[in-house]
């Protein structure tokens, strides 16, 4: 009985390796690896608008392609002074109330050790507003934005006007 049953279990293995195609060698066969360059975003990088696009998705902030427009406007396409002095990249005052990495005022706005500091800040921005904005709709962050943010009553429209 031993006999017949590991006589046909061979068959069947014979059988299987000889009836093997294409498909099946490529089924078998080590899948290839692909290497993905990954961009390391930290402390040191050197500021980059794809460096801010990068980040901005590393740290999960909220409507990311709004927050985008808010930094080309609230800079002046990178080149304020705000910006080069304060790190800051989307003109935020020094808050009292939320937690914040900015290291206080200057000039009227918060300054930051490093652009990324900015970025990170507007993540604690959008925690402390977590109840009235995730799960947002785009149109709803832009009101959100008039309701909060902005100081002039035309942000908004600015802001979606700026083609990125």
């Amino acid at each position: 009985m031993k006999y017949y049953i590991i006589s046909s279990v061979v068959c069947l293995v014979v059988s299987f390796v000889t009836n093997i195609n294409e498909s099946h060698v490529k089924f078998l066969s080590k899948p290839k690896v692909v290497k993905q360059k990954t961009t390391v975003i930290n402390d040191n990088t050197p500021f980059s608008p794809k460096a801010l696009k990068k980040a901005l998705e590393l740290y999960g902030i909220r409507n990311s392609d709004i927050v985008y427009r808010q930094a080309i406007l609230e800079t002046g396409n990178f080149k304020s002074n705000i910006f080069l002095e304060n790190n800051n990249l989307f003109g935020m005052k020094h808050p009292y109330i939320r937690r914040t990495t900015s290291l206080g005022r200057k000039r009227g706005h918060a300054k930051y050790s490093n652009w990324l500091d900015s970025v990170r800040d507007m993540k604690y921005f959008q925690e402390f507003y977590k109840p009235r904005i995730y799960g947002m709709h785009k149109g709803d962050y832009y009101s959100f934005l008039n309701d909060v943010y902005a100081t002039d009553q035309y942000y908004t429209i600015k802001l979606k006007q700026i083609d990125v």
